[in-house]
């Protein structure tokens, strides 16, 4: 899916003030990596190293496994793509609501697709590959890392895809990573894009066995990652802790959030771990609330309803500041008395 997705900013002559539509932490922005960076734009004379090695090297260490453990990627996005084509015409069940690029990769590689709202042993049982986000978007559900070990040992044949990529923004999120080590039927994808706001360099990477890395390596195109989200990479991984935003505040002002929300009168919010969520109006659509938002306030959200498994009253929101987000629930229900 070219278009759908949030930050649609390039859309819109309108003026955006703030930009509800993304899961990316806009206010997170660090400024070390963005001076690093432009200290670092001299490289682009040079070409990539093909397989980004350092940056491998480095991803490795941090989550304590082998270098032939880990491929790095041009965005999640890539992964699932890669996942799905070194898989073609597998039996494949995506969580419902997800994101849609899970369902487009797979259909592009001929697999066979099952919907459900819940992964259970008897969905697991009857596919080969199982697809969902941990956290999952839009929801921002998180799967227990209990439960994905006993899916894991209960089903040694089956293979499990996990996006993580909203893994970090999420308090007391557990990553399956720990996993790889004792069973070959994970593979975790991450992305860096979200935590550290740098959704235009494309980065992230797949960690899995060294037999299935092999697998997936085939389908690489040379010099996938770019030279400046290289450098961004290596910079962050050595960096990470200093990096990060502080995941408990976000998660207090989340939950500050949701609670204004619920006051607008008929919206239905959906309880969530990470740093978004979605909600249901009680009249209108998405789209007219979007289109009010975006022409009469300069506030982007996400139109939710192209999720499988969600309506046209469905949206979308991340969290920004206090003061902006109180600014978007004010705006809402100045539409809904409209």
């Amino acid at each position: 899916m070219l278009t759908g997705h949030g930050n649609d900013i390039y859309q819109y002559d309108d003026e955006i003030i703030v930009d509800f539509s993304s899961n990316i932490g806009k206010t997170h922005i660090r400024e070390k990596l963005l001076a690093f960076l432009q200290k670092k734009i001299k490289d682009i004379n040079n070409y990539p190293e093909p397989e980004a090695v350092q940056l491998k090297k480095c991803i490795a260490k941090f989550h304590n496994v082998t270098v032939d453990e880990v491929v790095i990627c041009n965005g999640s996005t890539e992964a699932f793509y890669l996942v799905a084509q070194t898989f073609s015409n597998k039996r494949s069940l995506i969580r419902i609501p997800s994101f849609s690029e899970y369902e487009d990769a797979c259909s592009r590689y001929d697999h066979k697709i099952k919907f459900e709202v819940e992964i259970t042993p008897e969905t697991i049982a009857n596919n080969e590959l199982i697809w969902f986000g941990n956290p999952n978007n839009p929801d921002g559900k998180v799967t227990p890392l209990k439960t994905i070990e006993e899916w894991c040992n209960q089903f040694p044949d089956q293979l499990f895809v996990i996006d993580e990529a909203f893994g970090d923004l999420s308090n007391g999120f557990k990553s399956s990573i720990s996993l790889v080590k004792k069973h070959a039927n994970i593979v975790v994808i991450r992305s860096l894009t979200k935590s550290f706001s740098i959704p235009g360099l494309r980065l992230g990477y797949i960690i899995a066995k060294k037999d299935i890395v092999t697998r997936i390596k085939k389908y690489l195109i040379p010099w996938n990652i770019n030279t400046l989200a290289i450098d961004a990479g290596v910079f962050i991984m050595n960096n990470y802790d200093n990096l990060m935003p502080d995941v408990k505040d976000l998660s207090r002002t989340c939950e500050s959030f949701i609670k204004e929300m619920k006051k607008v009168k008929g919206v239905n919010v959906t309880p969530t771990a990470s740093n978004f969520f979605i909600a249901e109006l009680p009249k209108g659509t998405a789209a007219e609330l979007k289109l009010y938002l975006l022409k009469n306030h300069g506030l982007l959200i996400r139109d939710a309803s192209n999720f499988r498994g969600l309506t046209p009253q469905h949206f979308r929101v991340s969290v920004r500041s206090s003061q902006q987000n109180l600014m978007l629930v004010n705006a809402i229900q100045t539409w809904m008395n409209l």
